[in-house]
């Protein structure tokens, strides 16, 4: 009931794909196994399964981020796609300077709360940069916007 219960959730959820995680339970102690593109989905797994009912503990030892073969083009990436988005929210007013923005061998992961026009206008802008017309991953998570967006 337990891994269920957690795959149900990891299906629910925008930045995770269940099918990079497998899911085991034994008295109550929860498995993470598999490889994953960033640290915020490993830390998702992580407390998405230690927040489910009936679970007394996890071990995601196995659970793992594919590191990078280029840190520093990722890192210039990342630091360009930053930089775009402020200067979106900046001139255009788009609410896009926040989102969390991690690069892994030459692919861009945007996450974070964002309106649905928000986040398409993101991707969109990213997509822009010379280089990451097909390297843009969007995990934003779509929240409804109101009175105080």
């Amino acid at each position: 009931e337990i891994t269920i219960a957690i795959y149900t959730k990891y299906v629910a959820d925008p930045i995770l794909d269940p099918l990079d995680i497998s899911v085991s339970t034994r008295d109550g102690v929860v498995n993470l196994i598999g490889q994953l593109h960033t640290a915020e989905q490993r830390n998702e797994a992580i407390t998405i399964a230690r927040e489910t009912d009936g679970v007394k503990g996890v071990n995601a030892d196995d659970l793992l981020v594919v590191t990078s073969d280029q840190p520093m083009t990722d890192l210039w990436i990342t630091a360009k796609v930053k930089a775009v988005l402020l200067k979106e929210q900046l001139v255009n007013n788009r609410k896009i300077a926040a989102l969390h923005v991690e690069t892994t061998n030459g692919i861009v992961y945007l996450s974070g709360e964002a309106t649905k026009s928000d986040a398409a206008y993101a991707e969109k802008v990213v997509k822009k940069i010379k280089g990451l017309e097909d390297s843009v991953v969007n995990q934003i998570k779509i929240i409804k916007k109101t009175f105080l967006n």
